[in-house]
């Protein structure tokens, strides 16, 4: 191809126009700071709806007397109703089981399966099992369950013969009954004349009979048998009894065998009958066995 057939070409591309929108479309100038487009503002978010209890609740957490508040709320009537009537309910539920436990307790306490069929009695020598078994049975007889314990106890230790008693229930059919006995370590005479036995606490009790030691020693005159001061003041005769007799035994030969009582009535000492003779000799307040040995000479 020629030179000259070139030229007409370029003519013609030169002669094509481009216009300014298109120039403007293509042209893609960098953006700097001064260049860049504006942010687009966000639009506000629109506030939640609040519902009446929460507002109500912002207020009050506003107030300036909250504490106040708060009271007021839990002492409303509302709330005293509720808590009445939850006791209320609780009280009634406790009220039938309890009515059920008795009704329940009462009507298997009279079966015939609680019906007394023994009584063990313990640590008794100087009354019969029999005696002691006569009194649970007159309480207990129908209902081991229904048993007045108490009133077994209190029966038992009007004998005179028991110093303490414990009654227990052996369910179904049984009662334990285990008692301490007076233990007799002198003998007395009662202002009847009877001659009983004596404890270390000078209770007078049974009769000479139960008194197992042989020979019998002297016999006491002048014990309480009643009165508000009848136990202090037969302790101290007690205690005076076992010195005069421990001293009038002492020496050689013993001299307690040669006396047959020992008189307290009289405030400046005690008297001694003489064996055989009954006659009274007066030994004051110590000194027994050298008084008693003037007397025995005389």
């Amino acid at each position: 191809m020629s030179p000259r057939k070139r030229e007409p070409e370029e003519s013609e591309e030169s002669e094509v126009q481009i216009s300014p929108g298109d120039l403007a479309a293509r042209h893609h100038p960098r953006r700097t700071s001064k260049h860049r487009a504006p942010r687009s503002k966000a639009e506000p978010r629109r506030p939640r709806a609040v519902s009446r209890r929460q507002a109500q609740g912002q207020a009050q957490r506003e107030l300036p007397f909250e504490g106040a508040f708060k009271l007021t709320s839990v002492l409303s009537p509302d709330i005293f109703t509720r808590k009445i009537t939850r006791i209320g309910g609780v009280l009634i539920i406790l009220g039938f089981i309890i009515g059920g436990m008795l009704v329940t307790y009462y009507f298997f306490s009279g079966s015939r399966f609680f019906r007394l069929r023994d009584v063990i009695v313990e640590g008794n020598v100087l009354m019969s099992d029999d005696e002691i078994k006569g009194i649970v049975s007159s309480v207990a007889e129908r209902s081991v369950m229904r048993a007045d314990l108490s009133e077994i106890r209190r029966l038992i230790l009007n004998t005179e013969l028991i110093r303490e008693a414990e009654v227990t229930r052996m369910l179904p059919d049984m009662i334990r009954v285990e008692v301490k006995e007076r233990e007799p370590i002198a003998l007395a005479r009662r202002g009847d004349g009877k001659i009983v036995c004596v404890d270390r606490d000078g209770s007078m009790f049974g009769g000479q009979s139960l008194f197992k030691t042989r020979p019998y020693p002297p016999i006491i005159n002048g014990l309480l048998e009643s009165g508000p001061t009848a136990v202090n003041v037969n302790r101290q005769r007690l205690l005076t009894y076992q010195q005069l007799i421990g001293e009038l035994d002492a020496g050689h030969p013993k001299l307690s065998n040669r006396i047959d009582e020992v008189i307290f009535d009289d405030i400046r000492g005690v008297r001694v009958v003489l064996e055989g003779s009954g006659i009274a000799v007066f030994l004051g307040k110590e000194d027994y066995r050298r008084r008693l040995n003037s007397a025995l000479d005389a």
